[in-house]
């Protein structure tokens, strides 16, 4: 179930960000909290290494907020 789970995420974001591409176009960067589904925390997690590799492969770089006061 939880791997059901993580899939759905990982195609929801990948339908954000084509959204978002079809509207704006490629942007440099995404900035985003530290904790969210933009890291890699562990190796196993699929959803994070594909929308990572996504990101890569798009040359996207992944930028995540370090303290608390860069993400307010």
């Amino acid at each position: 179930m939880l791997a059901l789970s993580h899939l759905n995420q990982l195609k929801a974001y990948l339908r954000w960000l084509d959204t978002y591409i079809s509207q704006y176009g490629l942007p440099i960067a995404i900035y985003s909290d530290w904790h969210s589904i933009f890291s890699k925390h562990k190796a196993e997690n699929f959803v994070l290494n594909q929308l990572k590799r996504t990101l890569d492969n798009l040359g996207i770089e992944s930028i995540q907020a370090s303290t608390s006061q860069a993400k307010e």
